[in-house]
């Protein structure tokens, strides 16, 4: 699929909307003014999907602010964790009015999807409850399509042979290969499940000097050196690269981004037209605690 300059592809992360995020953010969380430049923008290029989630801060309500009245977006939001076992029935109704709350904040009557946070949450007994109320809100119409956000191939695995998902969100990126190459991407385009790619920046991991890494990554060094210098060899930008990468992955449906400005979604527009030409490959990374956000420990 070529697609240079076609932006659809493209969704708008909102965690920043909301609160502080990422490794690399010294910005901090975006102004309201600021998020209704970059949904504007992102509405003039073509961007259709919209990202948030209950648990990211004020997003929703923001969103609710900024979003113009007939706006075209197709908005996906995500539970609550419940952190618990097992899920019972106050649980699924509390998944319930959470949404709806969801709606209310964002001043719109349907969305385009919802997902489980926590795929946890699905996973252990009674998990079947919270799938069953996203099942109802689906036939109210409520919203259109239901999923499950992941992080690991067990998740993957499990969740996708018990429940009839139609939306799949994981992680993915020039360091995070795992899902490419155990095959799972395939199987999943091949059940017809719409996949959305996140942390393709790996929380901006991917757009650091390797001088200006945390020493928690020093483990890791080698390999993000060698990367970067292939990259400057080339002439090619960390943003592109990262970018790029996943883009060239044909089962991939959209690429979520988040950025903090308007000028920092130009320059990820122009990054996603450039192009690039590289062996990936060679930079996957297997261990856990580099690849996986929610282990570090960078304090």
């Amino acid at each position: 699929m070529d697609d240079l300059g076609n932006y659809s592809r493209l969704g708008l992360g909102t965690v920043q909307f909301g609160m502080d995020y990422g490794v690399s953010n010294r910005d901090g969380r975006t102004s309201s003014k600021e998020a209704e430049e970059i949904v504007r923008l992102a509405g003039e290029v073509g961007i259709r999907v919209i990202d948030t989630a209950a648990l990211y801060g004020e997003s929703e309500n923001i969103l609710g602010q900024v979003l113009p009245q007939n706006h075209h977006f197709d908005i996906i939001t995500k539970t609550e964790r419940f952190h618990k076992k097992p899920i019972t029935r106050p649980d699924a109704d509390r998944l319930i009015e959470r949404f709806k709350q969801s709606l209310e904040n964002m001043r719109t009557d349907q969305l385009y999807g919802l997902l489980i946070h926590g795929a946890e949450d699905l996973m252990t007994t009674g998990g079947e409850r919270l799938f069953e109320a996203m099942c109802r809100l689906k036939a109210d119409s409520l919203v259109k399509k239901i999923g499950v956000s992941v992080y690991t191939e067990r998740q993957i695995a499990d969740i996708a042979e018990r429940f009839q998902i139609d939306i799949i969100q994981l992680p993915l990126n020039v360091h995070d290969q795992r899902f490419i190459r155990n095959g799972q991407l395939q199987k999943l385009s091949r059940k017809g499940i719409e996949i959305h790619a996140r942390s393709i920046f790996l929380q901006g991991l991917l757009l650091m000097a390797v001088d200006d890494l945390p020493v928690y990554f020093k483990s890791a060094y080698p390999i993000i050196n060698n990367y970067q210098s292939r990259l400057k060899d080339r002439g090619i930008s960390l943003q592109a690269a990262a970018l790029n990468f996943v883009k060239s992955i044909p089962e991939i449906d959209y690429l979520i981004i988040g950025v903090n400005s308007r000028k920092q979604l130009l320059e990820n527009l122009e990054a996603f037209a450039s192009g690039c030409e590289i062996n990936f490959a060679d930079f996957a990374i297997e261990k856990e605690e580099i690849i996986n956000p929610s282990v570090w420990q960078l304090q």
